[in-house]
């Protein structure tokens, strides 16, 4: 039997050179936001929520994995809203508008809830890309993607394809 030891791993010029095998994890970065003041809108139009994540995947083809996970997303009684997932500043190919949750005002009530979205993305390129969640109010009432004192996380997990 033989036993292979490494303590260090390094590419011939950088170490985006070194190819790991198909499902590994290549990298992953992440944005905590743990806020006092909400992240909140009454447009009706799409808004960027200002929690982004931004990743430059290593080799075309890739597999990029986007989540984002909120602890407080709040809609007011007659409140309606809905959260879609942006990809460089454009609504990412094949999300819907219930990409990331959508809060009804039919039950009027008040809903304090989490939301989530999951977002696989095949790199194109390996130039930097920023992700990030909009968010709009269907009726111009006040909506919170993020809930004051509330906290998020987004995420974005490159595997080797």
């Amino acid at each position: 039997m033989s036993t292979l030891r490494i303590n260090k791993l390094q590419g011939l010029d950088v170490a985006s050179n070194i190819e790991m095998p198909a499902g590994h994890i290549v990298q992953v970065v992440h944005n905590v936001y743990n806020t006092t003041p909400s992240i909140n809108s009454d447009s009706t139009s799409f808004v960027a929520s200002g929690f982004s994540i931004t990743i430059a995947p290593k080799r075309v083809g890739n597999v990029i994995l986007v989540q984002y996970n909120t602890a407080i997303f709040h809609k007011q009684v007659t409140s309606a809203a809905e959260v879609k997932l942006h990809l460089d500043g454009s609504q990412a190919p094949g999300t819907t508008s219930y990409w990331g949750g959508y809060a009804s005002a039919d039950n009027n009530a008040t809903d304090y809830s989490p939301r989530l979205g999951t977002y696989k993305y095949i790199a194109v390129d390996t130039n930097s890309h920023t992700f990030e969640p909009y968010f709009r109010s269907y009726n111009s009432n006040n909506v919170y993607f993020i809930h004051s004192d509330g906290s998020a996380i987004i995420s974005a997990t490159e595997i080797q394809t």
